[in-house]
């Protein structure tokens, strides 16, 4: 019997504080996480040769998001497939010892953005519901008065909100010219600049007035969209606004998109809508949906097609 997501929670969390700073990844994991359980060497070769294994990685890695929403843990720079622990974690794992539920998360913001109403819902042992051991399923107690149709498309948001999150965590670790392309690549896959990649231009280090980024509308060049992009944690006021806006004025530009992986204050978001020009403003949040909409850092891992009864094909003639 393979361990239930619920299960793996604790002894993940436990693996990363001794793996400290170099960090661990899913396949070691896995190796640990094996004798962990005393899953039997059956249970392992079948694993090894059947869709077991995949499974189990699923579990896992739907356990590292899951801690990674409650910054318990994060992606190591440099090193992308391998996890450690945060300080934030260190204290939370100080604190339960021995163990914990995933409702035990729901004292972190962040998780709770993440996942909205958890701390409230149950996990229970459906004695119908198995996994392909036969063992009972953890499932949320909301879960079981869900039509199928609605289980499907709470399950699609929460994968999509894992999605973002991880995009989001990836996004902050690399270089800032690494985020300047980036801006540039969504910019174009939305279409803009006839989507043509010559068309997009990331101005770089010199910093040309405060823009990090152009899009080309026409061949000419003689109407652009400036872009600049900030790789923020912290609120973006109503200062760098006005700032971007100068920048506007000095190229003569009508057009411009302020980008930034955190969010906009209230004071910068009113500044927008009082001036004349057009400058959209895209906060962390749109900018991860924004990604996984144009596959800009995301690619599509599986398609589930869900069909229904053909209702013209029975009606006679």
């Amino acid at each position: 019997m393979l361990p239930t997501y619920h299960q793996l929670m604790f002894p993940m969390l436990k693996h990363c504080a001794d793996a400290k700073e170099h960090g661990i990844s899913i396949p070691e994991l896995l190796t640990l996480l094996t004798p962990y359980f005393n899953l039997p060497s059956e249970v392992i070769e079948d694993m090894l040769k059947t869709t077991k294994r995949a499974v189990f990685y699923a579990r896992l890695g739907w356990v590292k998001t899951t801690l990674l929403s409650a910054q318990l843990i994060e992606n190591v720079p440099q090193s992308q497939k391998r996890i450690r622990i945060t300080e934030r974690g260190i204290d939370f794992l100080n604190r339960h010892p021995n163990g914990f539920e995933e409702s035990h998360l729901a004292e972190f913001e962040e998780y709770r953005k993440f996942n909205p109403g958890a701390a409230n819902v149950k996990t229970i042992k459906s004695p119908s519901t198995t996994d392909f051991t036969g063992a009972p399923l953890d499932i949320p107690h909301s879960a079981i008065n869900e039509s199928p149709d609605e289980a499907i498309l709470e399950a699609k948001d929460r994968l999509h909100a894992a999605l973002a999150l991880d995009l989001t965590d990836r996004v902050l670790k690399q270089t800032p010219a690494f985020f300047e392309k980036l801006v540039v690549d969504l910019v174009l896959a939305m279409g803009y600049g006839g989507s043509r990649e010559e068309f997009g231009e990331v101005v770089g280090k010199s910093h040309d007035g405060g823009i990090d980024g152009i899009i080309k509308q026409d061949r000419l060049g003689l109407d652009s969209i400036y872009i600049q992009a900030k790789r923020w944690k912290g609120t973006v006021g109503r200062q760098e606004i006005q700032a971007f806006v100068g920048s506007l004025e000095m190229h003569h530009a009508s057009k411009g998109i302020f980008i930034t992986t955190s969010q906009f204050s209230k004071e910068a978001r009113d500044y927008v809508e009082r001036i004349g020009k057009r400058v959209v403003l895209v906060d962390g949040k749109d900018l991860a949906d924004l990604m996984i909409e144009y596959k800009v850092g995301a690619t599509i891992k599986e398609k589930i097609e869900i069909k229904k009864v053909d209702l013209d094909y029975f009606e006679g003639e």
